[in-house]
């Protein structure tokens, strides 16, 4: 993480208000970001694999990826199920 991207009084403000860890406030910003940059596609593959991890089957999977991206998450038009099975699988 680019340590220019955060103020240090603005982690103490953080870590003061949500009676964290100002450690713990860097790696949580740290993840966001993380996630954030990733693209439809690496989101998508990435959550797959969570969600197989937790026991669902490929057709629940799919529903859930599709809900996921198409609630704004990403700036993009409604994705339809077979889109989603070509990120996973190529």
């Amino acid at each position: 993480m680019k340590a220019a991207l955060w103020d240090s009084d603005w982690l103490t403000a953080l870590a003061r208000n949500y009676s964290l860890p100002e450690l713990v406030i860097r790696r949580l910003l740290e993840e966001f970001l993380a996630v954030t940059e990733l693209t439809p596609e690496q989101y998508v593959a990435q959550r797959h694999l969570t969600l197989r991890a937790a026991g669902l089957s490929n057709t629940e999977i799919y529903q859930v990826l599709k809900a996921e991206v198409d609630t704004g998450r990403f700036q993009i038009p409604s994705v339809t199920l077979r889109q989603i099975r070509r990120w996973i699988y190529g």
